[in-house]
């Protein structure tokens, strides 16, 4: 039996041979969002917010992992706008569809169909309302962010997240799609 030793040669050996070293097949490159993009994007959907005389927002930017990159509330948002933001973001990135293509798909009228959804979405910290806008990757079509807006109507806040998204277009050129690619909003008060 040997005795035991501290060197870190005895310690790599042991690593080595019961961890052997990964594999670059084991490994894979994703695109995410920088925090100036994140920026950009919500700082456009506050300006689109103003612009068209909604409600105040609040404005989530998730990564594709669903961790916030920015958040920007407006002076006079009540309280609970800014955790609905964050579950709508929620809903793209841990389900990979816009939040309002989610509620059309499970509230289609089955009652099993509504409570699976409802399910769902409290499992992931999900909402079933518009306002929730994917972003992919437009060569790969993974998910690698969304935006939440919450504290207008359903409709104006999703019509407030395409608007920061194209307001980063200089920033992202191309670089992600939108899912809605367009908005439902029927109160715009100014053509956009």
């Amino acid at each position: 039996r040997k005795s035991p030793s501290n060197s870190a040669q005895d310690h790599y050996s042991v690593l080595v041979r019961y961890h052997p070293p990964f594999k670059m097949a084991a490994l894979r490159t994703s695109r995410t969002l920088t925090l100036d993009a994140a920026d950009e994007i919500a700082s456009g959907a506050v300006a689109a917010c103003k612009r068209q005389g909604f409600k105040p927002v609040s404005v989530v930017v998730l990564n594709s992992s669903g961790n916030t990159i920015v958040s920007k509330t407006m002076d006079g948002v009540l309280p609970a706008f800014p955790e609905i933001a964050i579950a709508k973001a929620t809903t793209c990135t841990s389900m990979g569809m816009s939040s309002r293509l989610f509620r059309e798909k499970y509230t289609s009228g089955e009652v099993a169909k509504f409570v699976q959804g409802l399910i769902m979405a409290d499992i992931a910290g999900g909402a079933l309302f518009p306002g929730g806008v994917v972003l992919r990757d437009a060569e790969s079509g993974e998910v690698v962010g969304a935006v939440g807006v919450s504290g207008a109507a359903g409709d104006e806040d999703e019509f407030c997240a395409l608007a920061g998204v194209e307001a980063a277009k200089g920033i992202i050129a191309g670089a992600f799609t939108m899912d809605p690619a367009t908005h439902s909003c029927a109160t715009l008060s100014v053509d956009q």
